[in-house]
């Protein structure tokens, strides 16, 4: 039976020079605006100069918190949390990637409901400020997601906030802001927005809706895919990632994640990969593994990458990522134990078990 449903309360707003074009649709949102960045990223790519012109254009005050750091941990939430309270703005812009992102998710809801490690985990009743997401990455697709993902040392590993009431008000995407990005990162981001749109294909909580959204990201995502090889990434190619990072967004929206991102959430937490990369360790096996249980859309995956088939498809990830681990027994028993307690197994198609998820690892990343 055919099933659409979908919501998505964020405004989308794609093209060159979009902020430029289309600065008073943040005027109503307040006097003040508080924009929240990482280190550079936000500067190096051209966007934060754009946002504060907007900003001088509309009139509006603002003052910039630079503190946001990759993967970012509860402590440094609630710290920045405080720093921002004390400017008391109407609304938050977040320039960056995924990182940056959830972040401002997380500090605009701790801002009306209250700054306090608890609140982060609990479910929030009080409508956050408003939040603006200019992207500069072209990988989470967090701009138009319910989720926020922070690192918990007390559980040591990522953990994810989902709520509808964090969405971003509006999102905008300008490929020129991910031209500054380095190859390393423009890889790892690819790999991480492919990540989404297979998994949301397997996802358990997948419908037709998403099924169109992942598979006109997966077709968006081949088109870059030369350049991921090369190395020599083109500007066109990079308007098609960004747009396949868009789209990864809009279908995890809807479905979630699967068992590559609770793998995953360990590697990063304990070997400090990034998480694209752990993501990209893990899906050759992991496709493995969807072709048994659900082979039309894993040789429709194929087929639209352009793999001829999975051996295929692990070579060219291999040549991205050529990273083995000595993992210890004891270790992918810890790995699986966590993702086991995770929301993201259960939502894979399949039976998905300690052995299924230990063999993953081991094939994926033991020398």
């Amino acid at each position: 039976m055919l099933d659409y449903s979908y919501y998505m309360p964020t405004k989308i707003v794609w093209g060159r020079n979009s902020i430029s074009k289309n600065y008073g649709l943040i005027q109503d949102l307040g006097k003040k605006a508080a924009i929240v960045t990482g280190s550079s990223g936000a500067a190096k790519s051209g966007a934060l100069a754009d946002v504060v012109a907007a900003l001088g254009e509309n009139g509006q005050e603002f003052q910039v918190f630079s503190g946001v750091v990759s993967d970012p941990p509860s402590e440094n939430i609630l710290d920045l949390s405080q720093e921002i309270k004390s400017y008391s703005p109407d609304f938050l812009i977040a320039i960056g990637g995924g990182s940056v992102i959830d972040a401002a998710k997380v500090i605009s809801f701790l801002l009306t409901n209250g700054i306090s490690k608890g609140i982060i985990w609990q479910n929030i009743s009080i409508e956050p400020l408003a939040l603006v997401a200019v992207v500069t990455t072209a990988g989470t697709g967090s701009e138009v997601t319910p989720y926020a993902v922070l690192t918990d040392y007390e559980q040591e590993t990522k953990r994810s906030v989902a709520s509808d009431l964090i969405y971003p008000n509006i999102a905008f995407l300008d490929p020129r802001y991910t031209e500054s990005m380095p190859y390393s990162l423009a890889l790892d981001t690819a790999v991480d927005a492919l990540s989404h749109l297979i998994e949301g294909l397997f996802a358990k909580k997948a419908n037709n809706m998403s099924d169109h959204l992942a598979i006109k990201g997966l077709k968006l995502w081949s088109e870059g895919l030369s350049g991921l090889i090369s190395g020599e990434i083109s500007t066109k190619q990079r308007d098609s990632l960004l747009a396949a990072s868009l789209f990864g967004g809009l279908t995890i929206a809807k479905t979630g994640t699967t068992l590559v991102h609770a793998l995953g959430y360990s590697l990063t937490y304990y070997h400090n990969l990034t998480h694209g990369k752990a993501n990209g360790l893990l899906l050759g096996f992991y496709l493995e593994y969807m072709q048994k249980f659900s082979p039309q859309k894993t040789a429709m995956v194929l087929e639209i990458l352009g793999f001829k088939d999975l051996s295929q498809f692990r070579a060219v990830f291999q040549r991205f990522y050529s990273i083995k681990l000595d993992l210890t027994t004891r270790e992918i028993a810890l790995y699986v134990e966590k993702a086991l307690k995770s929301r993201n197994v259960d939502n894979t198609v399949g039976e998905i078990s300690a052995f299924v998820l230990a063999d993953i690892l081991e094939r994926s990343l033991v020398k």
